[in-house]
């Protein structure tokens, strides 16, 4: 069907604008389009409604995902990496956190994904990846706490590291590594699972 052109000038790019079909004469509402034509005016398309929907929580729309501009240096190695998650050595209950990066290796995303109790948390690998595939990361690492103090990997800890390794090969989005974060005051501050080769 063909519709009215506005001229530019008499609407700002993006505004609604009322008009009526050329064949029918039913009433319309159309936005005015942010690229103009070869000839100098704007042409106007139909208004539509995105209809949205939750996401891990967040509001989507069907657009493309507004990505986050990816911030601060390339974290290339478990000493880097503890930094991003040292704060977690506080915190009287067991959680799990993940980080995205980019192709660079810098953060994306920094969430957390689960929080639980004095001795263990509930984690799944939907739950891992659903906002790093939202954000488009190229890979991630993830870290949890254990409150005890002792950063010794359980049984639990590496059937967990496996099975997020295995989902990451099929998404196309590399685990880099599974930090265990210990007393920060101990001999211990941390274990990567990466580093005990389990990755």
């Amino acid at each position: 069907m063909s519709l009215p052109k506005a001229k530019r000038g008499i609407s700002e790019r993006g505004a609604s604008v009322h008009t009526s079909c050329p064949h029918c004469g039913k009433s319309l509402e159309v936005t005015v389009s942010a690229a103009p034509s070869a000839c100098g005016y704007e042409t106007a398309t139909p208004a539509r409604k995105t209809r949205a929907k939750r996401v891990n929580g967040a509001s989507v729309t069907g657009e493309p995902a507004k990505l986050r501009r990816a911030s601060g240096p390339s974290i290339t190695t478990p000493e880097e990496a503890y930094g991003l998650f040292s704060h977690m050595a506080e915190l009287p209950v067991e959680q799990f956190n993940v980080v995205g990066f980019d192709a660079r290796r810098r953060v994306l995303i920094d969430l957390t994904i689960s929080v639980g109790t004095l001795t263990s948390t509930l984690v799944h690998p939907r739950e891992v990846f659903a906002p790093a595939l939202v954000a488009r990361c190229a890979s991630i690492m993830v870290a949890h706490n254990h409150p005890s103090g002792d950063p010794g990997p359980s049984a639990e800890d590496l059937s967990l590291t496996r099975r997020l390794k295995e989902a990451g090969r099929l998404l196309g989005v590399d685990l880099v590594d599974h930090l265990i974060i210990g007393d920060p005051t101990g001999r211990t501050r941390f274990v990567s699972l990466k580093q005990m080769g389990e990755i």
